[in-house]
């Protein structure tokens, strides 16, 4: 029997920087000042950032808690 390796695949698409492997992020962080960017560190340590662009919350239904703030990429 032989074994067949096969390289993981998350796949995410972004407006602007095209498509991202989120298997390859070893680590991930968000910075607010002086403008909003994600901090990307991939599995061999280069850093890259993304500008995020904020998007409008969706209405929420009365009587629940409004919706988080949403990013995108």
């Amino acid at each position: 029997m032989q074994i067949i390796s096969v390289p993981t695949v998350f796949t995410c698409k972004t407006p602007t920087a095209g498509w991202l492997n989120l298997a390859q992020v070893r680590q991930l962080q968000f910075e607010e000042q002086p403008s909003p960017v994600a901090v990307v560190t991939w599995h061999n340590g280069d850093t890259q950032r993304f500008f995020l662009v904020k998007m409008l919350k969706p209405l929420s239904p009365i009587g629940k808690k409004p919706a988080p703030d949403n990013y995108n990429i």
